[in-house]
């Protein structure tokens, strides 16, 4: 089942990284960095499939070339809590082929970031395995025709985060649909959905290849268990709905006995949104409004018949409905909490 996961960081020189060695890890390859004499090489880190460097029109062409790149993102940053890039991390559906992968991914960046005057180098990772997912490095500065110029800090904007996670989810939702899929995923929490479900935990590379080989891990365990009881839960919203259902019939069926007797016996017909013992309390003092004599005819016996298994069938679905109701707040508190 596809997922949905984008995270957003910034590698920032304060917390100790640096934009070349992030740059060659993801990429797979081996950069030397100026600004401190170390060689980054990471040509045998495995998993990497491809990566790509998007450069905005305006952009010279030495921006292209990873190496030139990095480096000069670290040369144009001179501050030690400097924040050299930033990256998204997304998870990619696994139903999709690594050709619709790959286009998916460069659309939503050329769309979203390269239009915007980013430089994008993109890495994919795992395409074949159970964990696909794309690192995107962003420079946080303005590129033209003479190289980097000033912070853009309308980047930094959460609404504009936002979109970008919106963004994402569509373009990966038209993959899936073009691959044949009807199941989507969604940016948003299963809270803002208004879903009754819990979400599952990010497993991570380590925990992912542990599942992989067959090792329960903690994380694992966790997100079973969350699917379990997410099971659960909507099997019990699936009967309330069922119940709400079986209740409108009743009171319908209440509010046709009662319009039949008042048409009958020319009396007010209770009003259109009357209650349910509204309208059964109508039927029941039938006799009373007139006259005993006909409490004992075959219209009132079935008409009255009904009403109370109506009552009896509706006592049961609330009884049911109280159940499913404590049950489901159980399950509530015994789900695991992403963190």
């Amino acid at each position: 089942m596809a997922i949905y996961h984008l995270s957003m960081k910034i590698i920032s020189r304060k917390n100790g990284y640096s934009a070349v060695a992030s740059a060659a890890y993801r990429s797979g390859s081996v950069i030397p960095d100026d600004r401190t004499g170390l060689i980054h090489d990471y040509t045998r880190k495995r998993g990497v499939d491809d990566a790509v460097i998007l450069t905005p029109a305006n952009a010279p062409s030495w921006c292209g070339d990873r190496s030139v790149l990095w480096n000069a993102v670290e040369k144009a940053e001179q501050r030690r809590n400097s924040q050299l890039a930033r990256e998204i991390e997304l998870a990619i559906p696994r139903e999709i082929s690594r050709e619709a992968a790959r286009e998916a991914v460069l659309a939503f960046v050329r769309e979203n970031f390269v239009s915007r005057g980013m430089i994008a180098d993109v890495a994919f990772h795992h395409m074949d395995r159970t964990n696909p997912h794309a690192h995107i490095m962003l420079t946080t500065r303005a590129v033209g025709e003479t190289g980097f110029a000033g912070k853009v800090r309308d980047w930094n904007d959460r609404a504009l985060a936002e979109t970008w996670r919106a963004s994402w989810a569509d373009h990966a939702n038209r993959a899936l649909a073009n691959a044949g899929y009807q199941e989507e995923i969604d940016h948003r929490s299963y809270e803002r959905q208004g879903l009754e479900k819990a979400p599952g935990l990010h497993l991570g590379k380590a925990a992912c290849a542990m599942e992989k080989r067959g090792m329960e891990t903690e994380r694992g365990e966790q997100n079973r268990l969350i699917n379990s009881l997410n099971l659960e839960i909507q099997v019990s919203r699936t009967r309330l709905a069922v119940i709400q259902v079986q209740e409108n019939v009743r009171k319908r069926e209440l509010s046709d006995a009662a319009r039949r007797a008042a048409e009958a016996l020319n009396l007010t017909i209770p009003a259109a949104n009357a209650s349910a013992d509204t309208l059964r309390e109508f039927i029941a003092t039938l006799p009373q409004e007139c006259g005993n004599a006909w409490e004992m005819t075959p219209e009132f016996v079935a008409m009255n018949g009904k009403a109370n298994d109506i009552k009896r069938e509706g006592n049961a679905l609330v009884k049911e409905r109280d159940i499913l109701e404590k049950e489901m707040t159980g399950l509530r508190k015994a789900r695991p909490v992403a963190s």
